[in-house]
Parts: structure tokens; sequence; C-alpha cells
């Protein structure tokens, strides 16, 4: 079954239309979680590719291990070129077996560059959990950014709603900074509200707290090693330490 569903990623990514600057991606990460909970664990292959007039594919096949359940996640998503000042992005996943991650998600998003390196991105996801019953979820995002030389700054504010419950919010603040040809380091630290599917218990809100660290390194013209490191406090729960390393290759 795993192989069936790296077949579907290259398909989406690599042979649906022409294009080129594929690049894949292989990794894993790993998350302490303390208070008694098991550690979390996934591998994941990813996969982007820029096609000639100027659209970008990209997909994902995840497998995780999260409070000793294990699940699978398919992710496709496009960004495409409206003119030269508006972009539409479109994401779906989809977990065959959701123990923890959601059955399913759609993303729609629309972004606009101005002036002086200045962009705004509004954008609306609707998520379905499915345990014993089948709760559903919108989250809209606003995100406000700024590059310029050689940095970026951005600020989302993230509007929730679960069926039968409340309405939180919660903010992410983001830096990044860009150095060379294509190597990166970034920072984000996010603070609100964050939905938490543990099973038995129906999906919840939890206050959030948590900061993390990526970056992107290519030690080859064809190679690249990328990583993050994050702390994550989710309520009075757990406080969650992981690290992800990846290996990127471009054709």
């Amino acid at each position: 079954m795993k192989w069936i569903h790296y077949g579907f990623l290259m398909a989406w990514i690599g042979v649906l239309s022409p294009a080129w600057a594929l690049e894949v991606e292989v990794g894993q990460s790993y998350d302490d979680l303390n208070r008694g909970y098991a550690d979390w664990r996934s591998t994941y292959l990813d996969g982007v590719r820029k096609t000639a007039d100027g659209k970008t594919l990209y997909g994902s096949v995840r497998e995780t291990e999260r409070f000793s359940l294990s699940d699978r996640e398919l992710l496709a998503g496009m960004y495409y070129p409206l003119d030269g000042r508006w972009t539409a992005l479109a994401e779906a996943n989809f977990s065959p077996s959701h123990k923890v991650l959601p059955q399913w998600s759609a993303l729609m998003q629309i972004q606009r560059t101005f002036g002086q390196g200045w962009g705004v991105h509004l954008g609306m996801r609707h998520t379905k959990y499915q345990n014993d019953d089948a709760i559903r979820i919108n989250r809209g995002n606003f995100t406000i950014e700024r590059y310029w030389g050689n940095y970026r700054a951005a600020y989302t504010f993230f509007a929730n709603k679960i069926e039968g419950g409340g309405s939180p919010v919660s903010h992410a603040f983001q830096a990044a900074y860009y150095y060379g040809e294509r190597n990166s380091l970034g920072m984000t630290y996010a603070i609100g509200s964050e939905v938490l599917n543990l099973p038995p218990a129906a999906p919840a809100y939890y206050d959030v707290r948590s900061i993390v660290l990526t970056g992107r390194y290519w030690f080859a013209p064809r190679w690249a090693l990328t990583h993050e490191v994050a702390l994550h406090e989710q309520g009075d729960l757990y406080t969650r330490k992981g690290i992800r390393l990846g290996v990127r290759y471009l054709f």
C-alpha cells in the first residue's frame, strides 16, 4: 500500500503536466512528549515541480505514529498564477486510516502582491475528523507579509469554528533570512488555540504556544539538507520537543 501512495505522488507532480525543476525530499521526524504520552514519529516523501507556465505542483506522502496509533496521509496542491499580482492556491489531503489525523481537509486561498515587497493572503480550510462521530472544523486565515532584501516577515491571524464548539483564534509570527542562491533560515512563533485529536476523545481546542526553527542548505548543486527544531506547549496536557531532518534532490 505504501508504494501505491508513492506512485500517486510521483504521478501528480511528475507526469500530469509538462514541467521543469522537480525537487524530491525524503525525511523523518521525532517528537518527545512528557507526562507519560508516547513519542511521535513520522516518515515522509515530498515533491515539488514548477511548470513552464509558472504553476507549482506539490504533493506528499506521510506515515505517522502518534499516541501509539499509526496513520497514513496523502496531500496534493497547486499554486496557480492568475496574473502578475494574483495567485490562487488549492490544496487537499486525505488519510485512509485517520485514527489521529483528519479524515480529509481542503484549503482554498488567494494571494495578492503589492509594491515594495508587500503581500496578503486570504484563505479558508475545511477539515473533517472521523472518530465515533464526524467533527467538522472551518479555519479562516489572513496573512500580511513583506519581503525586503534577503528577508521576509509575516503575521497570520487564524479564526476557527468547530461544530458545537466555540470560535477560538490564534496568531503566527514568521521571520526568514535567504542567503546564497537557495538557502534559508526561518523562525515561527505561534500562540492561541489549536485543535487536537486525542482518541478516544473527540477533537477539541487547547491553548498552545510554539516556536519552530527551520532551515534549508544546498551543499551541492542538486543536493540539500533541511531541518526543523520545534518546542510546542499543548496547554496543560504536555510539552512536545521535536526534530525533523530531510534530504532534498533536484532533478
